[in-house]
């Protein structure tokens, strides 16, 4: 079997590891970390990507041609709702976010979810490629400002941007099954004290992601977005959906 895979930068660790084990032929597009955070782009850069994919597609042997397109995203802000394939069939995991993903089920992060109430999420992946708060990033924001700014100014700007981190209760470290790295534990644990959170450590596993290289794709753990169908809300457990796309040939209509 042929994948192409469009995912985000903060597993590429773990999905490199299965794609390196799998019998399947895996070719990996990669995105940069904190595309949710403007779900209209993550959603327009998707479909880009998928497009691109489909154009690649044609100049493909037979043998060499995608069966399938997997996406290393949940819902991610809604950002996925609306993005479809003409050609291709697309996988998408039934989940939230990635934090199901690394976790290894939707089900498993509802019950941290509920034992951790107020927890805010580290692994290595959001460590190496994304923006998360911690003792280094706090010396570099307030290092800005004060380029600019004089130090009673500058103490009182941090003071007001760190107001958001007495929502959380606790800080909670995602170890990797394939990458243990005491360094990133530890800068998880700095963390969790300077901002007062409870440290936790859960350990992830691989089951998302190697399911996602390999298959099956279990009804109740991932959609199978035929060709010509868009990705939509389902608003119960299943959490999306794929309907078909009438004119297709208009692009204004997808």
């Amino acid at each position: 079997m042929n994948i192409a895979f469009i995912g985000c930068m903060v597993m590429n660790r773990e999905i490199n590891y299965e794609v390196s084990q799998s019998k399947n032929r895996v070719r990996t597009w990669w995105l940069r970390q904190g595309l949710h955070d403007t779900p209209g782009i993550l959603k327009n850069t998707l479909q880009d990507m998928i497009d691109r994919v489909e154009d690649y597609q044609q100049t493909l042997d037979e043998d060499k041609q995608f069966d399938y397109i997997c996406l290393g995203y949940g819902l991610c802000s809604n950002g996925i709702l609306g993005i479809m394939s003409r050609t291709i069939p697309v996988i998408v995991p039934r989940c939230d976010d990635c934090i199901s993903l690394f976790l290894g089920s939707a089900d498993q992060y509802r019950s941290l979810f509920r034992k951790y109430p107020g927890a805010y999420w580290y692994n290595t992946g959001w460590i190496e490629q994304a923006f998360t708060p911690s003792k280094q990033s706090y010396e570099r924001h307030r290092h800005k400002y004060l380029q600019q700014y004089d130090e009673e100014t500058v103490t009182y700007l941090m003071e007001k941007e760190m107001e958001w981190t007495a929502k959380y209760n606790y800080g909670v470290y995602i170890q990797s099954p394939v990458y243990d790295c005491a360094e990133n534990e530890s800068y998880a644990q700095e963390a969790s004290q300077l901002f007062g959170w409870k440290y936790q450590k859960e350990s992830g596993t691989r089951l998302f992601f190697y399911t996602l290289v390999n298959g099956p794709w279990k009804e109740a753990d991932f959609l199978v977005c035929p060709p010509g169908h868009k990705i939509c809300p389902d608003y119960s457990t299943a959490k999306i959906k794929a309907v078909y796309v009438q004119n297709l040939h208009k692009k204004q209509n997808l």
